[in-house]
């Protein structure tokens, strides 16, 4: 006797896709740490070159991890209550 079977071909993906709900938190986390980094690279910017150099620092290391100048830019930093100290 002949046992005939179909074959099930997937085409589809096999990995899970997050919810919305799930891919909203995860942006929101994402961005949350992004801007709780900004904000320490900003506090880094107010210590003076010899503490940095200590560090093993330069501003411009800081500058370029915060994608600007936060002294050519003064209105873009705020974060939260927090703000960039004049120097």
């Amino acid at each position: 006797m002949t046992h005939i079977t179909e074959t099930l071909h997937h085409t589809g993906s096999t990995q899970y896709t997050p919810k919305w709900a799930e891919r909203v938190a995860s942006w929101y986390h994402a961005w949350k740490e992004r801007k709780d980094q900004d904000q320490k690279v900003l506090l880094m910017l107010s210590y003076n070159d010899h503490l940095l150099e200590d560090i093993g620092l330069s501003r411009q290391d800081l500058i370029d991890k915060l994608g600007y100048d936060p002294d050519e830019y003064p209105g873009i930093v705020r974060l939260g209550n927090y703000r960039m100290p004049h120097l």
